[in-house]
């Protein structure tokens, strides 16, 4: 079963997974840049890190104006996105 699920690469392959994750890495940085209200700092502190079922819990009202801003395509307060496009 460990033969199904490694497999090794040769140099070309390596080399096409690299060219691929570079142009993934530089596609992301483009529309990073576009990005608006982003933190001046890239480390967010946060007071907990999970939800408990049936408890509400609240955001900055601003938050989801901040969301909509950058949302490329919205209608109203809601975005409208593709489902399963990553290329």
């Amino acid at each position: 079963m460990t033969g199904f699920l490694f497999r090794e690469l040769f140099e070309k392959d390596r080399e096409e997974i690299k060219a691929e994750a570079r142009k993934i890495m530089d596609s992301f940085e483009k529309e990073l840049v576009k990005v608006k209200n982003l933190p001046e700092e890239a480390w967010i502190e946060r007071g907990f890190g999970y939800r408990m079922e049936g408890k509400k819990s609240y955001c900055d009202k601003s938050f989801r104006e901040k969301i909509l801003i950058n949302a490329p395509k919205k209608s109203k307060d809601s975005i409208i996105a593709e489902k399963k496009s990553w290329k």
